[in-house]
């Protein structure tokens, strides 16, 4: 299979979204910094072996945050699973034939 100008100008395409959505996600970043207070330097200066209590505190609720969604979701599947299915298919009568 050739490349072809249409694959070159659909991957054109593809990367000029993918910028725009980095772009997005940078700003969306740069405003939930100014947010909190932080600056760009301020994520390099942070001692992950010893974090402030801020951030240990904000780690501890998205922990929490996630092992609650994780156990609704758990529960979810189960009854999900153990509900009926819904009538079963009966067996077709007839033969086959060759």
């Amino acid at each position: 299979m050739s490349f072809t100008e249409q694959d070159r100008a659909n991957q054109e395409k593809q990367v000029a979204e993918l910028a725009a959505e980095l772009d997005r996600l940078n700003a969306e970043f740069s405003a939930q910094l100014k947010a909190a207070g932080i600056t760009e330097a301020d994520l390099v200066e942070v001692d992950l072996d010893n974090p402030p209590p801020e951030l240990k505190d904000a780690l501890a609720d998205a922990r929490r945050k996630a092992e609650r969604e994780g156990q609704e979701r758990a529960a979810q599947a189960q009854a999900a699973r153990s509900a009926p299915a819904g009538p079963k298919a009966a067996p077709r009568g007839g033969t086959l034939r060759a």
